[in-house]
């Protein structure tokens, strides 16, 4: 026996936020949500994933469908949504990767060049640690002469 008469029963049992409820609708639309997604992103695993964070959200937060296919339409509009989201993070991701990649390639990095560095950060530190303990005055005078260039 079905634990639901109805499909008006069983978009309110998920409206009051009942697991079975939600559980039947997962099952229902999970597999055709995922080929949804994946006509779209062109990675199964990918798809399943979004699918799920799709379903992951609308169990916790449940909101009131008068229909099923109100639900269906959210559903896919959701993952549709999501799906396109991805997409222009990978494309985002691949961009950096893309120049961090081309930057790692062009820059020799000299190793003297990069201790000259740390010792002028370490240098210019210990400069304004010295500055902080000057009197007041002659602290104001020192950061105009060498920070601000007067």
């Amino acid at each position: 026996m079905l634990p639901y008469t109805n499909d008006t029963d069983m978009l309110s049992a998920f409206g009051r936020g009942e697991v079975r409820a939600g559980k039947i609708i997962f099952e229902a639309y999970f597999h055709p949500l995922c080929l949804f997604a994946e006509r779209i992103t062109g990675n199964i695993l990918q798809s399943e994933d979004i699918v799920a964070e799709v379903f992951e959200k609308l169990m916790s937060t449940p909101r009131d469908f008068s229909a099923m296919p109100r639900l269906k339409g959210f559903l896919y509009q959701s993952v549709h949504n999501a799906s396109i989201n991805y997409l222009i993070a990978r494309k985002r991701h691949k961009a950096i990767f893309n120049d961090v990649h081309y930057l790692s390639e062009n820059v020799q990095y000299d190793h003297e060049v990069i201790q000259i560095e740390i010792m002028r950060a370490e240098l210019i530190h210990e400069v304004y640690l010295a500055m902080e303990k000057l009197p007041d005055k002659c602290g104001q005078i020192f950061k105009m002469i060498f920070i601000e260039d007067l």
